[in-house]
């Protein structure tokens, strides 16, 4: 089996589409493809990277042994799920979530990385274009309640308690303003920009740490 069937047998029996394997290895999509096409051939040391997420030797992923013993599917764990979409354009009414309207979901650690079987995960889907250069409408969005933020994180954030949006956060202490700005191709989108001591009714739910795309 050469090296393309190889990434593209082990990457479906793990259940990853070529996104999550990209997001894993910091590549474009495309390039993952083109792997699987056999138009192009990972580095030796991406080729490390893709056997690491798989637990498999490196010489599989170079074809020079075959797969053997694959376990059907990675470990999973189960996580908070709010079946409402938030908004990737203009903040959009949700209802404040409860543990009484909460689903689980179950998601592979291939996907979740790091942050498999995190409690403090909550997963939502996307709805929207204002953040389609990072993620498209319809993404599942994983998000952690933290206190830890930096400029350039994404967010969900809400407006009363009541308008959820997704957006990047920055914050300026010269200017005294907090800003959510959208990550899209369509100008349309605006940022909302609040004065600290405009910004009594936002609310930072948590960022987004993952997320992921089911073809």
């Amino acid at each position: 089996m050469n090296t393309g069937d190889t990434i593209k047998k082990l990457r479906k029996t793990r259940g990853m589409t070529q996104s999550d394997l990209a997001n894993r290895l910091g590549v474009a999509p495309t390039t993952v493809s083109s792997w699987e096409r056999g138009a192009a051939y990972p580095l030796m040391t991406t080729a490390k990277s893709i056997a690491d997420i798989f637990g498999v030797p490196v010489s599989v992923i170079a074809g020079e042994k075959e797969i053997s013993n694959i376990a059907p599917s990675m470990p999973v764990h189960s996580y908070k799920y709010l079946d409402a979409g938030v908004s990737c354009g203009a903040p959009e009414l949700v209802e404040a979530y409860t543990k009484d309207n909460l689903e689980e979901i179950q998601l592979s650690d291939a996907i979740m990385g790091r942050y498999a079987g995190d409690d403090d995960i909550l997963i939502i889907h996307a709805n929207g274009e204002s953040m389609n250069r990072v993620f498209p409408d319809g993404a599942l969005l994983a998000v952690k309640r933290t206190d830890d933020l930096s400029n350039g994180d994404i967010v969900v954030f809400s407006i009363d308690n009541e308008d959820f949006s997704c957006k990047r956060y920055y914050k300026n202490d010269e200017a005294k303003v907090v800003s959510f700005q959208p990550d899209s191709d369509d100008p349309r989108f605006e940022p909302y920009v609040y004065r600290y001591e405009d910004a009594d009714n936002v609310a930072i739910f948590g960022k987004v740490v993952v997320y992921t795309v089911v073809l």
